[in-house]
């Protein structure tokens, strides 16, 4: 997903929240899971292990929803529809990136 308005960008540079994925596992069921991401260049980055079930899902059908929104007043966040691209050569650098944005080390 390519993001462009200023004010999404901002938003997602600056929000530590988990995203909430949605994807469809092989009995055709609707999953929704809670992951880290990291927002750069007009992209949305996640990791988790290569034979995660998630992964596998997402393998089988690329295809996903996600929301990006706090729980509490206001209610505010993005949420949008997209392709994954899974790419296990940046894992590891994505992984690191994200315990630094959420832990801080």
């Amino acid at each position: 997903m390519n993001i462009t308005e200023p004010r999404i960008e901002r938003y997602l540079e600056q929000t530590r929240i988990p995203l909430r994925l949605a994807c469809t596992e092989a009995s055709d069921w609707p999953v929704v899971l809670s992951l880290w991401f990291l927002y750069e260049n007009g992209r949305i980055y996640c990791a988790t292990r290569h034979d995660a079930r998630v992964a596998t899902y997402l393998r089988e059908c690329p295809r996903c929803g996600f929301e990006i929104a706090g729980d509490e007043p206001p209610y505010c966040g993005i949420r949008g529809q997209g392709d994954v691209q899974i790419d296990p050569s940046i894992g590891g650098d994505v992984l690191e990136r994200l315990l630094v944005r959420y832990l801080g080390s």
